[in-house]
């Protein structure tokens, strides 16, 4: 439901081929410590995946680096979040670009300064 609400639609639909994949999923060698855990995550029938939870900065890190090449999650995060019973997406795994009201952001130079822009002009869309 969160992604629904947040994501456009095609981004949308990617994310939910992952989340199908999620359901499939299933954790096949846990390894727990004090600051990171390591979770090997397998697709049934498919291939498996390591993913890296940090309990200190609360980050994911997985082998297929979909998050760093795509921006959305993959199916062996899901699982990861799942088993750690985070039921919501953390924020800092949705990408601006992809959430709906992105361009209802201010846009600014490399200065940092606001950039005005006429939304009716060619270049802007």
């Amino acid at each position: 439901m969160q992604a629904s609400r947040i994501y456009t639609t095609k981004i949308f639909d990617q994310f939910q081929e992952e989340y199908e994949e999620y359901q499939g999923a299933f954790i096949k060698y846990p390894n727990e410590c004090h600051s990171a855990c390591e979770y090997t995550v397998e697709i049934f029938g498919d291939t498996q995946c390591t993913v890296t939870a940090n309990l200190l900065d609360d980050c994911l890190s997985s082998d297929c680096q979909k998050f760093d090449t795509f921006g959305i999650l993959c199916s062996h995060a899901l699982k990861v979040l799942d088993v750690m019973d985070v039921k919501l997406i953390p924020y800092k795994y949705i990408l601006k670009r992809w959430m709906k009201n992105a361009c209802n952001g201010r846009v600014q130079d490399l200065h940092g300064l606001t950039i005005q822009i006429n939304s009716k002009s060619k270049f802007t869309h």
